[in-house]
């Protein structure tokens, strides 16, 4: 066996790298560029901060009252200074609250507001665009235009002639088409009237039951988590993994003495006890569950149609 003497030379391939590998290499690449800048800015503020401490020159934040380096301090349109932290949870509270949107001077005697040069300076790119959305919100409201109508699906807004029943939304990354009127989509609606129309609490209500009278007649192994249903036999089921269960109440771990254990006529039930007939037509007892999921659902659909007005309260499934 041979040793090298020295390290082996490096040798760059010519063949092509795959994009997606080349997609990695670049996002690690810009990662690790990004955490060193990162480093660095953090350090150069430690630095300075340092220096504004030493020579006397930090001032006072107009809210929290600390001191802070003059690069990182905001100011209104009357010159009153604040520090970055206080703009920005105000910025917060005043975007993701139900307060006025309109950022104002944190000074109780100044009512100016903050530049956007200073806003655009302090704030995160998504925190300074919903801060421009709910201004263009609140002016919309105060506006109070009559045929203003709103997408319902991205809340994008535009002016409707009166004589046209459909919005066309023209968010590029929305793009649908509803009814002005009942909000729902136009391909559903199209050739109906308004009242004809199922409502998407009405459909997801339909499916949800729906589903629940499917499940009503399988029965799942609480152990493996198989699912089967029975044609015909007796109402203990023994799963293939060896774990017993009532097909009539799904109760696991059962014997034979779950089941009602006095005589009585073929297909009546018992006077002396409630519990489960060891012999029962699989069919009836799985039409019984669906009629008692179709009351259940039925008024659960009363219930929606009579809180139609009632905003933020929806039935319990």
């Amino acid at each position: 066996m041979k040793l090298l003497k020295g390290k082996r030379a490096q040798r760059f391939s010519s063949l092509p790298v795959f994009p997606n590998l080349q997609k990695e290499v670049d996002f690690i690449s810009s990662y690790k560029k990004s955490k060193v800048t990162e480093v660095d800015r953090k350090l150069a503020v430690e630095i300075n901060e340092k220096q504004y401490v030493e020579q006397g020159q930090t001032i006072e934040c107009g809210c929290c009252y600390c001191d802070v380096a003059f690069e990182d301090m905001v100011q209104c349109l009357d010159g009153h200074l604040f520090c970055e932290n206080c703009l920005m949870n105000y910025a917060k509270e005043s975007v993701f609250g139900q307060g006025k949107a309109t950022l104002m001077c944190m000074t109780s005697e100044c009512n100016s507001s903050f530049p956007l040069s200073q806003l655009k300076k302090t704030l995160p790119e998504n925190i300074l665009s919903k801060y421009e959305d709910r201004l263009q919100e609140e002016a919309l409201s105060l506006a109070e235009m009559e045929d203003l109508v709103r997408c319902p699906s991205c809340e994008f807004a535009a002016v409707l002639p009166s004589g046209n029943k459909v919005f066309k939304c023209l968010n590029q990354k929305c793009g649908k088409e509803t009814c002005r009127h009942c909000k729902e989509n136009w391909s559903d609606h199209f050739g109906l009237k308004c009242s004809e129309i199922e409502k998407k609490g009405e459909k997801d209500l339909r499916i949800s039951y729906e589903e629940r009278m499917t499940m009503a007649k399988i029965r799942k192994c609480h152990k493996c988590g198989c699912e089967f249903t029975k044609s015909d036999g007796c109402n203990k089921m023994t799963c293939r993994c060896g774990t017993t269960q009532c097909y009539v109440c799904r109760k696991p771990g059962i014997s034979y003495n779950h089941f009602c254990q006095h005589a009585r006529d073929p297909g009546k039930g018992c006077s002396q006890c409630k519990n489960c007939s060891l012999w029962t037509d699989p069919s009836k007892d799985d039409n019984m569950a669906v009629k008692q999921l179709e009351r259940k659902a039925k008024a659960a659909k009363r219930q929606m149609l009579d809180q139609d007005n009632v905003p933020g309260k929806k039935p319990k499934l």
